[in-house]
């Protein structure tokens, strides 16, 4: 919930600097951030699916 917040203020940062000043350099800062948030999950997705298969679930 909080990643989507981030994400989305972002993103509206992004808009406003593209309608204000056009694209440059403090534009891309933003999009590089909500890209490492979306790309960057907080779990581990191995250990996960291990323990499922562990009791076997999957």
């Amino acid at each position: 919930m909080i990643n989507a917040a981030l994400i989305g203020f972002l993103i509206g940062i992004v808009f406003y600097s593209i309608i204000k000043n056009s694209l440059g350099f403090l534009t891309i800062i933003p999009l590089f951030l909500a890209y490492k948030l979306i790309n960057n999950p907080k779990y581990n997705t191995k250990e996960l699916e291990s323990l499922l298969k562990e009791r076997n679930l999957k």
